[in-house]
């Protein structure tokens, strides 16, 4: 059908959420897409810091794994007529920041931000409050943004 599929309940994510950190995994993101006439569940997952609070980045294998742990899951929990197709992958190394969570998930990670004023600011997010972010910007101090104030945000990597 061309209807999307209903909204995921809380319920569901809150429980791709702990089996996710069972793998040692975070999720990032869990949402409907559809792409040549198939609905995707996309869910998209990265590594919790370690020790050193540096992020690893998430294996094809690790992705396999959380795949067939979770699709017995889906199965119980979306009730959909439509067929659907089940996509782990990694938020990847550029990912869009727009939820509260994907900034907690992108702690110590390198950001640009675009202000509804237009201005830029890149730095690295050292706190996430309820408010907004705390940007550590090279040689200033900190710049504190709220999530009012913030058009556009996404995590920067250099080669």
């Amino acid at each position: 059908g061309a209807i999307m599929p209903k909204p995921l309940p809380n319920t569901l994510i809150s429980k791709v959420e702990a089996l996710a950190g069972s793998l040692n995994l975070a999720l990032y993101d869990m949402f409907w897409c559809k792409e040549n006439e198939e609905h995707i569940l996309r869910v998209l997952v990265v590594k919790e810091l370690n020790a050193n609070k540096k992020r690893e980045s998430v294996s094809i294998d690790e992705c396999a794994r959380f795949s067939t742990a979770l699709s017995p899951m889906l199965d119980v929990e979306i009730d959909e007529e439509d067929s659907y197709v089940l996509e782990v992958g990694s938020a990847g190394l550029e990912r869009v920041l727009k939820a509260k969570r994907h900034f907690e998930l992108s702690l110590f990670d390198e950001i640009v931000v675009r202000k509804s004023d237009k201005d830029e600011v890149r730095g690295i997010i050292s706190n996430v409050s309820d408010e907004g972010i705390t940007l550590e910007v090279a040689k200033d101090s900190p710049v504190f943004i709220a999530f009012s104030e913030i058009k556009k945000a996404k995590s920067v990597f250099d080669f």
